[in-house]
């Protein structure tokens, strides 16, 4: 582990424990996904009903979504495929102070690197940067705030986890905001997207969809994201490995 990051992850942490107030407050923060989530979706429904938004502004919140996408999975892939790193917290010999409130069962069976929370809120922040640039600093001051520095003070990151997720949100989005347009100017895909525009039901749908892909950024994909890690478990595990259950006794395995 880089020197660097330990300091910095010891300085934000070290901030815990001198206030119950303020270190409920943060933990009241990581708790609930919508406090987090909730401005930057607001955010979103802002710029694209304004009565000034330019269709090319339209396009930009599509593609962001789309990265978001992107993002949130090229996270959860590459924890899954990389080393378990430990969260900090349940890393001996860093001396972290534990904030009121927290719970330490929270996530420790989850790999730290990199954060999928920060792919998520950097492909967000990075969208509505590209949509509006007021808007778009307002969203990055609040996912340093709202996302990463809560993170790191109870100690569930190290700044670098926070930072590959950023590289990963941010990347995503540039992605696909580089490859969707060349893409949608291609007859045969122009052809279809029109056809699908003069649908009567083209519109509804639409708006339906984009309330789903709304509510699961509020809810930070949580059930998406236990989906996945439950089915990567089981194809790690093998379909042979059958679980029973029974008594366990010291020369009994735990999967036969």
């Amino acid at each position: 582990m880089q020197q660097w990051d330990i300091w910095l992850l010891q300085a934000i942490n070290g901030l815990a424990g001198h206030s119950r107030l303020f270190d409920l407050a943060v933990d009241t923060i990581l708790g609930i996904e919508a406090i987090r989530t909730l401005p930057l979706v607001l955010c979103i429904i802002w710029l694209w009903f304004d009565r000034d938004t330019r269709e090319d502004r339209r396009q930009r919140l599509a593609q962001m979504m789309f990265g978001t996408f992107l993002a949130l999975a090229v996270a959860r892939v590459t924890q899954n495929l990389m080393p378990f790193h430990p969260r900090p917290f349940v890393t001996p010999g860093l001396d972290l102070v534990t904030p009121y409130g927290f719970s330490e069962k929270r996530l420790h069976e989850w790999s730290s690197f990199p954060s999928d929370n920060a792919a998520l809120a950097f492909a967000m922040t990075v969208g509505l940067w590209r949509a509006s640039r007021p808007v778009g600093w307002f969203a990055l001051l609040w996912t340093l705030g709202a996302f990463c520095f809560p993170k790191v003070f109870a100690g569930m990151h190290y700044p670098s986890d926070i930072i590959a997720g950023a590289v990963i949100g941010w990347a995503s989005v540039l992605l696909v905001a580089w490859v969707l347009p060349p893409l949608a100017s291609r007859p045969l895909v122009s052809a279809a997207m029109t056809g699908l525009r003069s649908r009567r039901w083209s519109r509804p749908a639409f708006y339906c969809a984009m309330f789903v892909v709304l509510f699961g950024i509020v809810t930070l994909f949580e059930d998406a994201r236990h989906i996945a890690r439950g089915a990567y478990e089981h194809l790690i595990g093998g379909e042979d490995c059958v679980v029973e259950v029974r008594p366990v006794s010291a020369d009994s395995p735990d999967c036969q």
